[in-house]
């Protein structure tokens, strides 16, 4: 008897031509992180597990809340200008909302860099403050 498609809740939350980042999670296996693929047009450049943490998402009602995922995107696996940028679960190629987009990369691109770069940069900043107020 063939899998029926389950439900599947989650989202892109960002996506640049550096990153792509976002959360998965399946209602019916709330403790199991599930398979998201990233593709470019029709080339798969990443698979990836939605098992980091996302404290924001608690009220999805488990335990386990380790539901995000991110991918950072190496230069050369995005060389064109114009991209068609889809992210679904790996078992049944079921979109996660926002996805697909389509991102343009522009000559340089300094206003992407910067809108990853600096978000990422102050998360470590405030997490090395936090383990020194610890100690």
């Amino acid at each position: 008897m063939p899998r029926l498609e389950s439900v599947l809740i989650g989202a892109v939350d960002r996506l640049t031509v550096h990153r792509v980042a976002g959360w998965a999670w399946d209602p019916e296996a709330p403790d199991t992180s599930v398979l998201v693929e990233v593709l470019d047009g029709d080339e798969q450049v990443a698979v990836v597990r939605a098992d980091l943490p996302r404290p924001d998402l608690i009220s999805l009602g488990s335990g386990f809340h380790a539901y995000g995922f991110a991918v950072d995107l190496a230069t050369g696996l995005l060389p064109k200008d114009l991209h068609r940028i889809r992210v679904r679960r790996l078992a049944d190629q079921q979109d996660l909302l926002n996805s697909p987009q389509v991102l343009v990369r522009g000559p340089g691109d300094w206003n992407s860099l910067l809108q990853d770069m600096v978000p990422r940069a102050l998360d470590a900043a405030s997490k090395a403050e936090i383990g020194r107020a610890h100690v």
